[in-house]
């Protein structure tokens, strides 16, 4: 359920609208970690807990980040420095990755996953396009989040899915179509965006 708006998601904002996409791609792709390592996780263990909540270093690294723009905070410059060099290796890192990822997945009951793949892809942009439209988003922030929204499925899925036993082939099979399926539907997506 969860879209691939790390991997994916960040560079294609960046490509289409330069650093103001990816300024709100990281919004986004902040929210949606944040979802993945609660909800999400919380999902595929079949319980909350708490305990597993706050071993979660994503969700520090949230709230410091909200805390710091909330407060008007100004970061240290050697911090800052630090933290941009590390930021512009992200995006890279995370490529390579999803790569590395989905050469170890393998595809299983094909018909099914394929059709889960195309719903989690034909779903996001449906959802991106009319949150966009019903608060009448400027271009820019529309574009982003349709692009974020119309992503495959994250590998974080997968990961979770093996971790609590719950149908881990499935997912990497949804996984692998999904991405490869976004090899065609991408191009044609920033397209769109761009209108």
């Amino acid at each position: 359920m969860f879209p691939n708006t790390g991997n994916m998601g960040l560079p294609l904002a960046l490509f289409a609208f330069g650093n103001e996409g990816l300024a709100l791609a990281v919004v986004y792709f902040a929210c949606t970690a944040t979802l993945q390592f609660t909800l999400g996780i919380s999902l595929a263990s079949g319980s909350v807990s708490i305990r597993r909540l706050l071993r979660t270093p994503a969700i520090y690294a949230v709230v410091i980040s909200l805390l710091i723009l909330t407060l008007d905070l100004d970061v240290p410059r050697w911090a800052d420095n630090s933290l941009a060099v590390l930021g512009g290796l992200t995006i890279p890192l995370m490529l390579l990755t999803l790569g590395v990822s989905l050469a170890q997945l393998h595809v299983a009951a094909i018909g099914r996953n394929a059709s889960l793949a195309v719903v989690r892809l034909v779903g996001g942009l449906i959802v991106g396009v009319v949150v966009a439209s019903v608060f009448d988003l400027p271009r820019v922030a529309a574009g982003v989040l349709i692009i974020q929204s119309a992503m495959p499925v994250a590998v974080f899925n997968f990961l979770f899915a093996k971790q609590y036993g719950r149908a881990h082939t499935d997912v990497a099979a949804m996984i692998v179509i999904s991405t490869f399926l976004s090899f065609v539907t991408l191009p044609i997506l920033v397209f769109f965006v761009l209108q």
